[in-house]
């Protein structure tokens, strides 16, 4: 072999070795990056209930659930804005130190996490990550209920800023947490939405009156809206 060839032959190696580790990396970072896979307790094998708002699993729930706190993480039946039927799963949380008289309800609406099944809140690593003031509203005694949205944790397609969709999954979140044991929710519920959540301008006052729950439903200012409600 010429000393040509053996530079040669040295230069495609190098270039061999270079690729590899590159394909390494990338399928390494690929893994890293997929969203987790939601476990059987999002899945239901029974028939559903008939009517939205129905508790159908509670389990307790403590993935950096802050000191002081004790949450769960919920089950239940919504409907879709075509009327359909769905499954949808969320977060309850409050402070351990909540007094035992009804307490208002904060109705958090989360920003985009993804549009698949693993990007649920109460599926990532940090369900709270987003979630402004989280210590003061615990340390004030308020009723922490946010939902994942029918179609993430659950399974079926996501919604993805359909505002009548994400507010029926809302109000049945809420609904649904009136069932828990252990919680009194008073009738004062305030919904609190960002980005993608702050869509519940466009989803909740814009329902007919027969779906909406029976209870007071003021509104917060909405943050960093990624599309323009109608009026």
């Amino acid at each position: 072999m010429t000393a040509p060839q053996s530079r040669s032959l040295r230069f495609v190696r190098r270039l061999c070795g270079f690729a590899a580790l590159l394909l390494v990396a990338f399928v390494i970072g690929w893994l890293a990056a997929r969203p987790r896979v939601p476990d059987a307790f999002y899945n239901s094998t029974v028939g559903l209930p008939n009517k939205p708002g129905v508790l159908l699993r509670e389990e307790a729930f403590d993935r950096k659930v802050p000191a002081g706190a004790r949450a769960w993480r919920i089950l239940y039946t919504t409907t879709r804005g075509d009327g359909s039927q769905a499954l949808a799963s969320g977060i309850v949380m409050v402070s351990t130190q909540a007094q035992a008289d009804p307490r208002p309800v904060i109705a958090w609406t989360h920003g985009t996490t993804g549009v698949v099944e693993g990007c649920a809140p109460s599926v990532i690593a940090d369900p709270f990550a987003n979630v402004p003031a989280v210590q003061p509203l615990l340390d004030k005694g308020w009723i922490f209920v946010a939902t994942d949205y029918a179609g993430q944790g659950t399974t079926g397609p996501h919604a993805y800023l359909i505002g009548e969709d994400e507010a029926r999954a809302e109000l049945d979140a809420i609904r649904a947490a009136r069932q828990l044991k252990g919680i009194r929710p008073g009738n004062s519920t305030v919904v609190w939405g960002h980005s993608q959540g702050g869509m519940r301008r466009c989803g909740p006052r814009s329902l007919r009156r027969p779906t909406r729950p029976m209870f007071r439903w003021p509104e917060l200012p909405r943050s960093r809206l990624p599309a323009t409600c109608g009026r």
